[in-house]
């Protein structure tokens, strides 16, 4: 039987006094499409930190394929793309296959430069996004979508298990939209990666995850898209009068 990839066991997290995650427990297996929702401030981007490293929980354990141990070879394994990644100066004086070649860095080391095998490696990569035609522009000259998919390219170089993905459909167009889930869809179908994503998208979000996970500091939900929409839980989550939650960034 596969090992599940993440394990999260009774997980708390605090910014000073201010308790943050409250207890959180969920696994994700092999090939699952995790949607991870919940309003603004609920800890979303937290938890995602907490699972590659980035934070350490102030209580519990998180294992990662079947590991409580946190070495290099696991990290290398993750492939993470932040909320933040596209949001940055539009004149960052890099291509396209420099922000790229930049995911091989943990898997390089920063003393060894890339060579023919890993430039054709990224070239592969971005051909698996559509946007190989790219490689040499600048960065900052890409449409919110195509930087998107620069940034998951650089997530995918190392050729990673598993995606966490952090709001990476804000500030692009519905039809952008539509492509990147095809995309997520053909990455889990055809190669077998495993998917942790943060929307506030509901709507859209819920026609393409496996699961969701509603947390609000807690887990309060944690199941297929039908059972979530299935005796009135939303109504129970959001109130009685639900409204599908509308983008914009997290902070915590």
């Amino acid at each position: 039987m596969n090992q599940p990839i993440i394990q999260l066991e009774h997980i708390y997290f605090y910014y000073g006094q201010q308790l943050i995650l409250d207890d959180i427990s969920l696994t994700v297996n092999p090939c699952d499409f995790v949607g991870l929702i919940g309003p603004n401030g609920s800890g979303k981007s937290t938890l995602l930190k907490i699972i590659v490293g980035l934070l350490q929980p102030a209580r519990g354990r998180v294992r990662l394929f079947g590991s409580g141990q946190r070495n290099i070879g696991n990290l290398t394994r993750i492939g993470y793309v932040a909320q933040n990644a596209i949001s940055f100066n539009q004149i960052f004086p890099a291509t396209v296959e420099e922000i790229v070649l930049s995911g091989l860095t943990a898997a390089l080391g920063y003393f060894r430069r890339p060579g023919k095998t890993e430039r054709k490696l990224v070239q592969q990569t971005l051909q698996q996004v559509g946007i190989e035609h790219l490689s040499k522009c600048l960065i900052g000259e890409l449409s919110g979508g195509q930087q998107q998919r620069a940034f998951i390219a650089r997530a995918l170089v190392a050729k990673p298990e598993l995606l966490i993905l952090d709001e990476p459909t804000v500030g692009i167009d519905a039809q952008a939209q539509e492509n990147f889930y095809r995309l997520l869809s053909s990455l889990r179908e055809q190669k077998g990666i495993t998917l942790l994503m943060v929307s506030h998208d509901l709507s859209n979000i819920s026609n393409h995850v496996t699961k969701l996970a509603y947390i609000n500091k807690r887990l309060y939900f944690y199941g297929t898209p039908s059972e979530f929409w299935s005796d009135n839980t939303m109504g129970k989550l959001y109130g009685p009068v639900a409204q599908v939650p509308k983008g914009g960034a997290e902070n915590v």
